[in-house]
């Protein structure tokens, strides 16, 4: 789950600070990065590029954005240009997760002629700081995202309701980028199970035990060098205990309807971002931003323009669809494939089988 922690203060130096140094060689350049913006990032970033309203007493938040467990553990057991890979796609993950927040989460709550409504924001700038180790130093690959509570062109902060409601959907965006970007460089296989847990192929039950990162609460901050972390894996790595290999499935190119419709258990109706939720989550090998809102927005042409807050709920069987399922099986992941889908019928020996 993405975190988001408040910020009461323009001041970057607690994020500048840290140089991140158990990276260097994995990581391109320096820790600190634009996502959107330019030029020096330094202890004064933030009061150079936000805007801040003098009523406001918070001034922007950080987005903390994790890798699975799984993912993090490479960066101990890979190999030095997998490792760079992985950090790049951990990065290129990020900026899809925060693409969906602008685009379907950033609104501003005001009021026309009595009735109150949502107005799209957008951020005049995002700076964001990658780091490899959590408190104890255990592998724990994230980035620390850095936004304005004033969108660019507003003048009302962000509704961070809104921001908060949407945060499970982009949190589903940037573990299926991840894990399609890991099975695109071809050196491992990265899935989703039914229980929801993220596996990398190669990582062991063992080494999440070994690493559970669970442990780092309240411990006091440590610094590493890259030498040093890398001593201290190895070290840790003698303790190490096969407890499960799990083998990858079956590459499939249809969504998987089980893992989706387990979503729906409990509501009784469904927005858009639930949605998006469950179809990055059901894109068991990974599936790209652009492809999980075209599905979403394929099968479901009513929810297009929803966001914010404001959005449009259907009921559980609408968000299912589960007789068209039965009909013609698993939906097709890319949209270019439902035509095709949408006239297929299955063949009636599966249909009396069933």
């Amino acid at each position: 789950m993405i975190r988001i922690v408040a910020r009461h203060s323009l001041d970057a130096s607690y994020y500048v600070a840290d140089r991140s140094l158990e990276l260097d060689g994995v990581r391109h350049g320096p820790p600190g990065h634009w996502i959107r913006g330019s030029g020096p990032i330094d202890g004064s970033v933030l009061e150079r590029s936000w805007r801040t309203s003098p009523r406001a007493t918070i001034v922007g938040y950080d987005l903390i954005v994790a890798a699975p467990r799984t993912v993090s553990i490479l960066l101990a057991l890979g190999g030095t240009d997998e490792q760079r890979q992985v950090v790049a796609d951990h990065r290129e993950s990020v900026r899809a997760a925060m693409g969906y927040l602008e685009d379907r989460a950033l609104v501003v709550k005001s009021k026309m002629m009595g009735e109150g409504i949502e107005q799209r924001g957008r951020w005049s700038s995002i700076v964001s700081f990658t780091h490899g180790v959590n408190r104890i130093g255990e592998p724990h690959l994230h980035d620390h995202v850095l936004v304005g509570a004033l969108p660019h062109h507003r003048s009302r902060v962000l509704s961070r309701q809104a921001l908060s409601a949407h945060l499970l959907a982009a949190d589903a965006i940037y573990r299926a980028e991840i894990r399609f970007r890991i099975n695109q460089y071809g050196v491992r296989r990265a899935w989703r199970t039914l229980g929801g847990v993220d596996i990398v192929h190669g990582v062991d039950e063992g080494h999440r035990a070994l690493w559970p990162g669970d442990r780092a609460w309240g411990s006091q901050k440590e610094s590493w060098t890259r030498g040093a972390i890398l001593e201290k894996w190895s070290t840790d790595l003698l303790r190490f205990e096969r407890i499960q290999m799990r083998e990858p499935p079956t590459r499939t190119a249809s969504i998987d309807e089980q893992i989706f419709g387990a979503h729906f258990e409990g509501p009784i109706s469904v927005a858009r971002r639930d949605l998006v939720a469950a179809s990055a989550n059901a894109s068991s090998s990974g599936l790209l931003r652009s492809s999980i809102e075209a599905f979403v927005d394929t099968h479901y042409p009513a929810l297009v323009a929803d966001r914010g807050l404001t959005e449009r709920r259907i009921g559980v069987a609408e968000a299912r669809q589960s007789a068209l399922v039965r009909a013609r099986g698993p939906r097709p992941l890319e949209a270019e494939y439902v035509t095709r889908w949408r006239q297929r019928e299955r063949p009636r020996s599966i249909e009396r089988s069933r």
